[in-house]
C-alpha cells in the first residue's frame, strides 16, 4: 500500500474540475510518469489520492468517499498497471 497521504485542502468544485482536466491529459503517459503527479494535482484541489493493492476476485478499480465535510478521498487499485508504487 501507498504510505503517501498528503494533507488535503478544502475541496473546491472548480479547482477539482481543473485538476481532473490535467489528470486526464496524464493518462496517455506511462504509469510511472503520472501516478505521483496525480496525487499532487488532486491534493492541490483538496482531494487525497491513494493507491491500494488489488482485492482478489474484485472487479472494482477504485472507490471514493468523504473523510469529513471538507476532505475527500479517491482510492485506486493498481490493477492493470505495469509498475508498482510501493
Amino acid at each position: 500500500m501507498s504510505t503517501r497521504f498528503p494533507a488535503p485542502r478544502l475541496a473546491q468544485r472548480e479547482t477539482f474540475q481543473a485538476a481532473l482536466e490535467e489528470a486526464r491529459s496524464l493518462t496517455v503517459r506511462a504509469p510511472e510518469e503520472y501516478l505521483a503527479r496525480l496525487v499532487d494535482i488532486c491534493a492541490a484541489a483538496g482531494v487525497a489520492v491513494v493507491y491500494v493493492r488489488e482485492l482478489s476476485r474484485c472487479r472494482a478499480y477504485g472507490a471514493t468517499r468523504w473523510l469529513s465535510p471538507i476532505k475527500a478521498l479517491i482510492q485506486l487499485s493498481r490493477s492493470g498497471l505495469a509498475t508498482s508504487t510501493d
